[in-house]
């Protein structure tokens, strides 16, 4: 589906947003029925989706596809070259939902939880939980951009999230193990050391190395 939303995208990039001239031409180009409230159109409803993969934007009330939008119209473009685009782009707080505050800490949390899962590779253990992400990774406030050999040394704490807040990184979790040498277990996500499509070390410290937003670039297109 998200390479089918993509190819909508870069054939609708420049057209104005609103409901006379998206929501019609969206769901031919997909076949896709995006269920919308009555007092809904498709932008209003899916733009954090839409977003938050990295697909479009909207500048200047008009549909702007994304570079990694681009990408996903070539079929040779993997799922693994798009979570390499992704993981180390995604930051909290997400530029395109709030106001950038300069003075708030920055958390790239899918290259946190990579490190912290390199780290423990490293230390001859197979994988990493949710209670070690909230426990290591949370309670001690990283941000995905300390380097690696920092995560072996961070300390247990007694950091506990409430329910929503599990259920985001588990599926956080899930997410990431689209990557073809990446796997959740239902208990942990696993390094499959087997995998042919395992990147050497360095290869996979740049995957889980922050890309931050350049100056003067629009959120999500850099």
């Amino acid at each position: 589906n998200i390479r089918t939303i993509a190819r909508a995208f870069v054939q609708l990039d420049g057209v104005e947003v609103g409901k006379e001239t998206l929501d019609a031409p969206l769901r031919e180009a997909t076949g896709l029925g995006f269920r919308c409230p009555p007092t809904h159109w498709i932008w209003r409803q899916y733009k954090r989706t839409f977003e938050c993969g990295m697909l479009a934007s909207a500048i200047n009330r008009r549909l702007v596809a994304t570079d990694i939008c681009r990408r996903l119209v070539n079929d040779e473009y993997g799922a693994d070259e798009y979570m390499y685009d992704f993981l180390p782009r995604f930051v909290f707080p997400f530029p395109a939902f709030t106001e950038q505050d300069p003075e708030e800490q920055k958390v790239y949390p899918f290259c946190a939880i990579g490190k912290l899962l390199l780290s423990a590779v490293g230390l001859g253990r197979h994988g990493i939980s949710l209670a070690d992400i909230f426990s290591q990774l949370v309670g001690n406030r990283v941000s995905g951009t300390e380097p690696l050999d920092s995560y072996a040394s961070l300390p247990r704490t007694s950091y506990r999230p409430g329910d929503a807040e599990w259920r985001q990184v588990r599926e956080m979790l899930i997410f990431s193990s689209q990557l073809s040498f990446l796997k959740w277990t239902g208990d942990e996500l696993v390094l499959d050391i087997s995998s042919g499509s395992l990147s050497d070390t360095q290869d996979l410290l740049n995957l889980f190395t922050p890309i931050p937003e350049l100056d003067g670039t629009e959120p999500l297109f850099y």
